[in-house]
């Protein structure tokens, strides 16, 4: 299950997309960074863990100008 069905910016809004995707059936989410430094872990880590879901994250690449 990717969040970005979701949500295009994962923050601590987010967090409780973990315990819907596990609602749903889905055993990993896999939550795109796009803002690193506000990306809530341990929340993310908590929510993972009551859930009983694995998280996967990956890192959205920044837009280039050139």
């Amino acid at each position: 299950m990717a969040s970005l069905i979701w949500t295009e910016d994962f923050s601590k809004n987010g967090v409780p997309l973990i315990q819907k995707a596990k609602s749903l059936g889905f055993d990993v989410i896999d939550i795109s960074m796009t803002n690193a430094e506000k990306f809530p872990v341990k929340a993310v880590k908590k929510a993972a863990k009551d859930a009983g879901i694995e998280v996967v994250t990956t890192i959205g690449m920044p837009k280039i100008v050139i």
